[in-house]
């Protein structure tokens, strides 16, 4: 059973299933293995209901039977005034570009904007996302006269780790120092658009290669933080060779042991696991039992 909000009803449409009703915030790793499989896109304009107009965004359409998508588009259409963009080009601030053996998905333009927009041209470009030679501290450095522009530099970068995985950390880092952000801080976000400048094309490839095989890897420090020595933690989750989930964390609580901490990444990605493995159930993708979780902490395997 397929459910279409449109403002005070639902639509429904038997034929197809997704198992639940449009969410009003979508999850980037709910997108990605819709991608997987992308076939059409369409732009739902405006639904009228009672009287009530409802402006919406673009839906991704995607199924393994043509036929179906076209019976879809057809019922929505006589419902709501729609407009069928064709195949996937861009979709929440992500380019897909189609290859012959899979598709990239990058935030290419998001990049280039924000570059133009903090006039990083001028400046030389660099090999990493953070100087490893500088240690940043709360309370150090001179304030800015104008926090919000740092925070929404931060936030910008918080959204395009979905699509550049190898600035996560680095956003992750600097988005601690919101509160009360210093000079010093306003420099090393900087760094990571010198470090974008580099080659801001880079993206997630997605491979046609149909493998179902499920891999993820957890790591974690312990006590890194000298303020709160709080642990920071990360994981990927792996189809196939396609990254499908990512995140980089300071976690919520003190660890007494780096096996403590070890373990308290395994649960995290452990969690991620449970969730993508019924979302995937529900895209009729049948993963091979057990998935294999990679830990470089026997203590912390033991303890699992």
């Amino acid at each position: 059973m397929c459910y279409f909000h449109n403002g005070n009803q639902s639509v429904v449409f038997p034929q197809f299933s997704i198992f639940s009703d449009f969410s009003p915030v979508a999850s980037m790793d709910m997108v990605k293995p819709w991608l997987w499989s992308i076939l059409h896109m369409v732009s739902e304009r405006e639904g009228i209901n009672h009287g009530n107009k409802v402006f919406l965004d673009d839906v991704i359409l995607t199924g393994t039977s043509v036929s179906k998508i076209e019976e879809l588009k057809t019922f929505l259409h006589d419902k709501f005034k729609i407009k069928d963009l064709g195949r996937l080009h861009y979709f929440l601030g992500m380019e897909v570009l189609y290859k012959d053996d899979g598709l990239i998905i990058s935030q290419k333009k998001f990049v280039l904007d924000m570059l133009k927009s903090y006039k990083v041209a001028s400046m030389s470009s660099c090999t990493s996302p953070l100087d490893p030679a500088v240690k940043l501290h709360a309370k150090e450095g001179t304030p800015l006269t104008e926090p919000l522009f740092y925070r929404q530099l931060i936030g910008k970068l918080n959204f395009l780790t979905n699509t550049r995985m190898d600035i996560t950390y680095s956003a992750q880092y600097l988005s601690q120092f919101m509160q009360d952000p210093r000079e010093p801080h306003l420099q090393a976000a900087f760094h990571i658009l010198r470090y974008l400048k580099a080659d801001p094309t880079l993206g997630i490839f997605i491979s046609k290669e149909q493998s179902y095989n499920v891999k993820a890897y957890c790591d974690s420090d312990w006590a890194a933080c000298p303020y709160t020595r709080k642990l920071v933690s990360g994981y990927i989750v792996l189809l196939g060779n396609n990254p499908l989930s990512w995140k980089s964390k300071k976690q919520e609580t003190i660890s007494l042991s780096s096996a403590e901490a070890e373990y308290k990444a395994l649960r995290k990605v452990a969690r991620e696991l449970v969730w993508l493995n019924k979302l995937l159930a529900e895209l009729t993708l049948t993963l091979p039992a057990p998935i294999e979780v990679y830990c470089d902490s026997q203590s912390a395997l033991h303890i699992a």
